[in-house]
C-alpha cells in the first residue's frame, strides 16, 4: 500500500482527509506537529506528504527545508 504522512496540529480540520484515506489501500501515519513530522521523515520513507503550513511549532514549509531531500527512487515525494 501507499505510505502517507499527514502532519497537522488540528485533528478536527484533518478528520475528513483521514476518513477518506481510511477507505483506500493506504498506510497513514498521522503526526500532530512539525517535530514529529521531522522525526518520521528521518526514519521512514513516504509516497505522499500532507503538511500543515501553519503548525505552531515548526511550519510545514520549514519541515521540508529542515529535512533531508525527500525522494522516492529518482522522483521527489509529492507534498500537499
Amino acid at each position: 500500500p501507499m505510505k502517507v504522512l499527514v502532519a497537522d496540529d488540528d485533528a478536527i480540520s484533518i478528520a475528513p482527509l483521514l476518513a477518506g484515506l481510511a477507505n483506500r489501500s493506504v498506510d497513514v501515519l498521522f503526526v500532530e506537529n512539525g517535530k514529529e513530522a521531522l522525526d518520521a521523515l528521518g526514519t521512514q520513507k513516504f509516497d505522499l506528504l500532507f503538511l500543515d503550513m501553519f503548525m505552531t511549532d515548526i511550519r510545514g514549509d520549514n519541515v521540508l527545508r529542515m529535512s533531508e531531500p525527500v525522494e522516492n527512487g529518482s522522483a521527489r515525494t509529492p507534498v500537499i
